[in-house]
């Protein structure tokens, strides 16, 4: 039995080191796991960051594409009203230069004519003729049908076929 203790004790110092060495190993196994799961958990917390700048990147794009939105929506309304204004700056214009035919061509108040004889022309149509130097039938006979609907301030189509009848009554009426 005594050749048995050394080789108990060796047996024994054996199995406590190989134990004291895989108690070390995974010490060092379970550090190294824990510094991969700080490292893991701190992006994961880089990554959920990314994704709220980006969810709040998103939230200032829709902002700035509705503001966009609504400033095209101003411009295309800036740009109609100055075509409005243009197509009535025209209007004026040809208005103003029947109101200075008017004045360099004097009418006789004898030869004027009742506008209103025309059938659809009324009070107002006439004064607005009248107004921009339309006196006789026979002016009324050499203007456009454009000319007439500036004069009475109509954009309306069906107004210029109805001017077109207003001139031929116009023509037919001179002639007499």
């Amino acid at each position: 039995m005594a050749f048995l203790t050394p080789f108990i004790f060796g047996a024994t110092v054996g199995i406590l080191t190989k134990w004291q060495w895989d108690r070390r190993r995974q010490r060092q196994e379970k550090e190294r796991f824990d510094q991969r799961l700080a490292e893991a958990m701190v992006k994961t917390g880089q990554v959920q960051m990314a994704q709220a700048e980006t969810e709040d990147l998103h939230e200032k794009l829709a902002a700035v594409e509705a503001e966009l939105f609504t400033q095209q929506a101003y411009q295309a309304e800036q740009q109609h009203l100055q075509e409005q204004m243009a197509a009535t700056e025209a209007q004026l214009n040809q208005i103003h230069a029947l109101r200075e035919a008017k004045q360099i061509h004097p009418v006789d108040v004898s030869q004027l004519d009742e506008l209103a004889e025309i059938d659809g022309i009324g009070p107002l149509f006439a004064r607005r003729l009248k107004d921009a130097g339309i006196l006789t039938f026979a002016d009324l006979a050499r203007q456009t049908p454009a000319q007439i609907c500036a004069i009475i301030q109509s954009d309306n189509p069906v107004d210029e076929i109805e001017v077109n009848r207003w001139i031929g009554q116009a023509q037919v009426l001179a002639a007499k």
